[in-house]
């Protein structure tokens, strides 16, 4: 379907109707909206598009205007109607609010992660707030980017303006996605509005979803409705699909280059499944909500041929995961509302400095809704395409099968050609500087074909002979310095991958473990399993934001995936752990034992600092595992760790078989570990390793631990620690006395193992390293 230039005209104007609300803040001489009118403007002078731009700026100028209006024609007066609507209910948390005075160093965004509470009062948990910065920061240093970042409202309102002024193109799609991306870099990290209300809904979240409600309500209009659809997609069985070994003794040095392909492969499945939703419904970024690598919200206008489609769009996902049968599917539900379901304020004035009243009691049933109807499509996988005439997929024996997936029949090095294919893109990417081109039609390094649709990737620049239409450049985690091509769309997919490396190739697992070489061949250490996801995600979605719209939930669900995808990846780095998978609230990791004991703890750390707010909590588990012990049966052990922390109240870790709050591991039992290894270091002969595992013995009969494998418990355990000490450390006495004081109290014994264990494990590690 040609979008008519009247939608365009709306779309733009919807995208760009507060962009003078970054002017505004460093120069108060004009309303936010004539700033607005001003930009435009200024962006028109090299845009090929001027013939409608200039209806663009006047609809920007008037979007709070209620007289005044004798340069719009009727027909513009009619879009104007619209984009004040979407504004007004996409803006539910700050309709006519004031532009306020010019700050120093601000406003700054809070984070909406700070506002969300199970509680039955919703109260503001924290004052954290994000530096005024760019995306592009972020992504540069994604712990300390508000120690480096000098920018500013006026650095903001220069680039917005220049980047958009260099687009290039004639095609609407190109353009308004490249708008998309240009918004989501510069305003991402700025309030929307802070004089009455609070400042914790992002600029491009606002502009984004009023552009999108815009749109769909104009279509609505031509189809004779006022209905709107919600679509979500969410990506099941990645665990199995990334670590699934057909025979695991087999398990060879491209191992590492399988796991990290499958890894990339999720992030593109989920990517390619939204771009087929969007061409199939003619629909543009601005209508993605959120998307992380293994599910999408979207936005679309009703209609009966588009609900239509969205059953046929479910087929034919459904039929490309069967003919690829790689583990995996994608699970896509949608609910229809009518727009006046979506919150907006129910006055226009508010004296108080907060919130305004809304409405959100519709909206919150009708998202509850859309995830039960999911969730009964997740059980039930492929349903829809069994009970149609496509049976025939199922049934018969694979005689001679890969036996890296054992999926597929084998091809060539007794792997399948899925196989060798997840191998060469995990190589290939680790060399490409992150980028990926997406072209439609055959050709790249990988290929999708989704209905009658195919989409392939160039990991890396796009060679002169390729043969298609490059759909857009996509920038893993990072942007480079400069845009390449003004005339093609791109965008940033975040994605967590950090993975060792050595001299440019990836390293493998014994890469990690090796320690070094004893008389018998090589020595590995440990490898420690790591699972971890957010705790009640589904709860804090559906119950614990004060005011639930759409800009909100947006918001909360990019910064999430920000902190799960560059967060951890420079805390992976930084841990030299090989980050196998981590996407929306869900994290795998694996590497030495002892580096993945402390990622745990700094995860924790940054967590706590990223969210700021203790109802947001994370529960993970560790399985210790030998080198050759196989992967998948690993993960397995750490599943069975992270549900042993859920049921611990969640907010807790598993680790030596020991479960504990957080706080409990990161302020006590972390330390103590340290601590018991420098004393049994400094008084060794006297205190050595038996002490340690004296304390693993007594801990088998811990009398603060009820576990009916435990045997029968001792009392207390001062008197067999006081007697081992006194018997074997001639030391001082009140250095001993200071140490079975700490060792004995109820809160610490209770999980002992665990930092007696780390103590073991960090000694066997050192005389592994000098060769002992």
């Amino acid at each position: 379907m040609e979008t008519s230039e009247d939608e365009k005209v709306l779309i733009l104007a919807s995208l760009l109707h507060d962009l003078g609300k970054i002017r505004v803040r460093h120069d108060s001489g004009k309303r936010h909206a004539e700033h607005g009118y001003d930009m435009v403007q200024e962006i028109m002078k090299s845009n090929p598009n001027r013939n409608y731009m200039d209806r663009v700026s006047k609809l920007v100028k008037h979007h709070h205007d209620q007289y005044g209006l004798d340069d719009l024609d009727e027909k513009d007066r009619e879009l104007l109607e619209i984009l004040k609507d979407s504004d007004r209910k996409s803006a539910a948390h700050e309709r006519e609010d004031r532009d306020g005075q010019v700050q120093n160093d601000g406003p700054k965004l809070t984070k909406i992660s700070t506002y969300l509470s199970l509680g039955k009062k919703f109260e503001k948990n924290s004052t954290g707030a994000f530096p005024i910065a760019t995306e592009e920061e972020v992504l540069e240093d994604p712990i300390n980017f508000g120690r480096s970042t000098s920018t500013n409202y006026r650095i903001i309102d220069k680039k917005t303006v220049e980047e958009i002024s260099r687009l290039n193109t004639d095609n609407f799609e190109n353009f308004i996605n490249s708008v998309n991306s240009i918004l989501r870099n510069t305003t991402s990290y700025i309030p929307s509005a802070f004089f009455y209300s609070n400042p914790n809904i992002p600029l491009y979240d606002h502009l984004k979803v009023t552009a999108a409600i815009a749109m769909c309500r104009y279509r609505s209009k031509l189809s004779n409705n006022n209905k709107f659809i919600l679509i979500k997609t969410d990506l099941s069985g990645i665990q199995n699909y990334i670590f699934r070994y057909f025979r695991s003794e087999q398990a060879d040095d491209k191992g590492t280059k399988r796991i990290r392909g499958r890894s990339l492969r999720v992030s593109m499945t989920t990517r390619v499944i939204v771009q087929y939703i969007l061409d199939e419904l003619n629909l543009f970024d601005i209508n993605v909500m959120w998307l992380n690598s293994d599910g999408a919200l979207i936005m679309a206008p009703y209609s009966d041929e588009n609900e239509q489609k969205l059953e046929e769009i479910r087929r034919e996902v459904s039929r490309f995961f069967i003919e690829h049968d790689r583990g995996i599917w994608c699970a896509i539900d949608w609910q229809v509302g009518d727009y006046e379901i979506i919150p907006a304020v129910k006055n226009e004035r508010n004296e108080k400095n907060g919130d305004l009243e809304i409405d959100d009691t519709d909206f919150r049933k009708f998202l509850d809704s859309l995830m039960e109807k999911l969730n009964r499509v997740k059980r039930a996988p492929f349903s829809d395409f069994i009970r149609s005439q496509y049976s025939e997929f199922f049934g018969g024996e694979i005689t001679d099968p890969c036996w890296a997936c054992g999926l597929n029949p084998k091809k060539s090095d007794e792997k399948c050609e899925e196989c060798l294919t997840e191998e060469i893109i995990g190589q290939k990417i680790m060399k490409t500087d992150d980028q990926i081109t997406m072209i439609g039609g055959y050709g790249g390094d990988i290929s999708f074909k989704i209905g009658e649709r195919i989409y392939s990737f160039f990991l890396g620049e796009i060679k002169p002979m390729a043969n298609g239409e490059i759909r857009r450049i996509i920038y893993l985690n990072k942007l480079p310095d400069r845009m390449k091509d003004y005339g093609v769309p791109w965008e940033i997919f975040l994605t967590g991958n950090f993975a060792p490396m050595n001299e440019g190739n990836l390293k493998t697992f014994e890469d990690i473990l090796k320690i070094g070489k004893r008389k018998n061949g090589r020595e590995y250490f440990y490898m420690g399993i790591y699972k971890a996801d957010l705790d009640n995600m589904g709860t804090l979605i559906s119950e614990g934001f004060p005011k639930l719209t759409m800009p909100a939930y947006a918001a909360f669900s990019r910064q999430t995936t920000t902190f799960f995808t560059q967060a951890i990846n420079s805390i992976a780095m930084d841990s030299n752990v090989y980050l196998v998978y981590s996407g929306g609230d869900d994290v795998s990791a694996l590497g030495s034992l002892l580096d993945v004991v402390e990622f745990s703890k700094r995860l924790q750390t940054e967590f706590k600092k990223w969210f700021e707010n203790d109802e947001i909590t994370l529960s993970s588990g560790i399985a210790t595992t030998h080198a050759k012990f196989p992967t998948r049966r690993g993960i397995d052990i750490a599943e069975e760790a992270l549900e042993m922390s859920k049921m611990n109240g969640k907010d807790s870790i598993t680790v030596f078989e020991t479960t504990m709050k957080n706080s409990t591991f990161a302020d006590r039992m972390y330390g103590l570990g340290q601590e018991l290894k420098n004393v049994t270091d400094k008084m060794a002969g006297q205190l050595g390793i038996s002490f340690l595992q004296l304390l693993l013995k007594l801990d088998d009969k811990n009398p603060y631990v009820k576990s009916p494998s435990r045997g029968s418990e001792i009392f207390f355990p001062d008197h067999y620690l006081y007697y081992y000490i006194e018997r074997n450390w001639k030391g001082e006495e009140k250095e001993k006395q200071d140490l079975l004081r700490e060792i004995v109290k109820e809160d610490v014994f209770r999980f002992i193992r665990y930092p007696a264990t780390w103590a073991i494990m960090k000694k066997r590690q050192e005389a592994m390293q000098i060769g002992e």
